[in-house]
């Protein structure tokens, strides 16, 4: 590190047991080994500092990164390269001739009006002309059976009725 051997370390400390003394050397030793143990802790936090902030430039990194991503539209990219020219939209398009809007020449209801906008080429189903009550069911013809439900399959019991308990 220093490129200091062992024969400058010898002449190092002779010089310092000549100048100090004996007596005060073992103080002197302690104080430097204190000195060098906060020289070696402050090099610690600054390297750790250094270190979190190189992480934290790198994340940061990553999380632009991330963000574009996010907000990057993938169909218009995708679109944009397989199809640049746009044939293939207009393709799947419908001809302007048939697309229009079959409510357009419904008139808007008036604000009160709740009832339902049908589309302009819709026609409702033909009524059932009205029968009188008293007319048996054989004389009417094309008049479909009363709906009583759902039929249950053929293979399917009948459910029994609830035994009485008395």
């Amino acid at each position: 590190m220093f490129d200091i051997g062992w024969s400058e370390l010898a002449v190092i400390a002779v010089v310092a047991l000549v100048v100090i003394g004996p007596k005060d050397l073992p103080k002197v030793l302690r104080t430097v080994g204190q000195w060098v143990a906060r020289a070696r802790a402050v090099a610690r936090d600054f390297q750790t500092s250094v270190d979190e902030m190189a992480r934290e430039a790198d994340l940061q990194d990553v999380k632009k990164h991330i963000d574009d991503l996010r907000n990057t539209n993938v169909s218009a990219l995708i679109e944009k390269h397989v199809d640049p020219k746009g044939d293939l939209r207009e393709a799947f398009e419908p001809p302007k001739e048939l697309s229009h809007d079959p409510f357009a020449a419904d008139p808007a209801p008036a604000p009160g009006d709740n009832a339902i906008r049908q589309p302009v080429d819709y026609v409702p189903p033909a009524e059932a002309p009205s029968v009188p009550a008293d007319t048996p069911p054989a004389a009417v013809p094309d008049v479909p059976p009363p709906a009583t439900g759902p039929e249950p399959p053929a293979d399917v019991p009948a459910p029994r009725p609830p035994a009485a308990t008395a």
